[in-house]
């Protein structure tokens, strides 16, 4: 599946557009992906996690602002293709620099990612829905076997 294609409405959570997706095959205890879209020229709500989030840029560019509680906001550029971890416990947001939409994907596991780009360890791998937030269902999305 091209996670770029998926549908995507308003996440409130995110203050971006984003489609929460389920996968199974090999480590079907991890829940899934959130795939977010950052409209150009804006940037999602502030973030803060008592885990470890990975994001992976998709398609776009932009940056993240980043700081402990009190400290200073410090910041770092991405594009397509890059891979980060806010550490621990730190607040950010990222922000949409460019003039197309920016589409990543967050996840609290690496191996989660690994498996939607399709790594061949995670042959297994299948989308098998998206949620769609907003619907009154979720979508079905064919994936491969």
């Amino acid at each position: 599946e091209d996670l770029t294609a998926l549908p995507r409405a308003p996440w409130a959570r995110t203050g971006g557009l984003a489609t929460f997706i389920e996968l199974t095959g090999t480590y079907q205890a991890e829940r899934g992906l959130l795939v977010v879209e950052i409209p150009s020229g804006k940037a999602l709500e502030v973030q803060h996690h008592l885990y470890e989030q990975f994001t992976l840029i998709l398609q776009g560019r932009g940056m993240t602002e980043i700081w402990q509680k009190d400290g200073p906001k410090r910041s770092f550029e991405w594009g397509a293709g890059s891979l980060f971890a806010p550490p621990k416990n730190t607040y950010y947001r990222l922000i949409n620099v460019g003039k197309t939409p920016v589409i990543c994907n967050d996840h609290h596991a690496l191996e989660t990612i690994g498996k939607a780009l399709g790594f061949a360890m995670y042959e297994a791998t299948r989308i098998t829905r998206t949620v769609i937030p907003g619907a009154n269902r979720a979508h079905a999305v064919q994936g491969q076997d």
